[in-house]
């Protein structure tokens, strides 16, 4: 989910990476929330973002939803979907040139604590998928 398409068709990217640093860092852009974003076979959305408490950081992730999708081997129930965009370096720092908040993201790089925080959001949401950036 790297972009999303606003009303107006411009694409707003969600995530651009940030060189030169000693940790992966990305900057997430806040689109507004229930925009449909449109691909071949059907269609996503984000319909909240949240915070996790993860000992002394913040993690900001992202509950959404799809559309019926259709492919080739036919049609796939909607599903609700959680994508982790990571740790929180720096909330709404900015805005973009389109005038969206944008907010500093460590990514989740260790297999075991993205484990124990998948676990714990597919816990709190009844939600089987959960992606990291």
């Amino acid at each position: 989910m790297a972009s999303a398409t606003s009303d107006s068709g411009s694409e707003q990217d969600h995530r651009q990476p940030v060189i030169g640093t000693m940790e992966a860092r990305m900057e997430y852009t806040h689109t507004p929330l229930d925009e449909k974003v449109q691909f071949v076979s059907g269609a996503y959305q984000i319909d909240s973002e949240h915070k996790l408490q993860y000992g002394d950081r913040e993690i900001l992730y992202l509950l959404g939803s799809t559309d019926q999708i259709c492919g080739c081997c036919g049609s796939c129930a909607p599903i609700r979907f959680i994508s982790v965009p990571g740790f929180i370096k720096g909330w709404q720092t900015k805005k973009n040139e389109a005038g969206f908040p944008v907010t500093e993201i460590n990514v989740v790089g260790d297999d075991e604590t993205r484990t124990k925080i998948r676990k714990i959001l597919q816990q709190e949401h009844d939600v089987s998928s959960v992606e990291f950036w």
